[in-house]
């Protein structure tokens, strides 16, 4: 083998030394252990299972993580009930047009609601924000209180996929 040096001139008697670097040493016992059986398997089993331990690890996160935004979505939609239903109902039962398109503009603003509409009611009312296929869908009543009893005006309907859960987790990951 041919062991590489680096010359270093001593000031005080004008020799040159010659001394091979701790990198130098490294790579040569490095080398030296892949020409034997043993040190090939043994890199091979090394790169092998830390690249299986790195892509499980990878993918039990990406999961961890996708499921987190996906229950973020849902709650999301399921707080619509509470905060959103009682207007659209005033909304509904005056025939506010203007608000009630609004209100179905603010439900689509919610990452990965693909429709919004109301069905069954005097008029229908419908709000599309994208074209991919729905995956989950929200069908909630609209209910008004008259005089004690609740009457239906209409049902709310959200459609939503987890598309932009995927995207939003792929580039977090790149």
């Amino acid at each position: 083998h041919k062991v590489e040096t680096v010359t270093i001139a001593d000031d005080h008697s004008r020799a040159l030394v010659s001394e091979p670097t701790a990198s130098m040493t490294y790579w040569r016992s490095f080398s030296d252990g892949l020409h034997s059986h043993i040190g090939r398997r043994f890199a091979v089993a090394t790169i092998t299972c830390s690249s299986f331990l790195a892509l499980l690890i990878t993918i039990i996160q990406l999961t961890v993580d996708f499921r987190t935004e996906k229950n973020y979505q849902l709650d999301a939609l399921t707080k619509i009930e509470a905060s959103i239903l009682p207007g659209l109902a005033e909304s509904l039962w005056l025939l506010d047009t203007y608000l009630i398109d609004r209100q179905l503009v603010g439900i689509a603003q919610i990452d990965g609601v693909n429709s919004v509409e109301i069905i069954g009611a005097h008029k229908p009312f419908r709000f599309d924000n994208e074209t991919a296929p729905a995956t989950h869908r929200v069908d909630l009543p609209i209910l008004r209180r008259s005089e004690g009893e609740p009457e239906e005006l209409g049902r709310l309907v959200v459609s939503s996929n987890h598309a932009h859960i995927w995207n939003k987790l792929l580039a977090r990951a790149a």
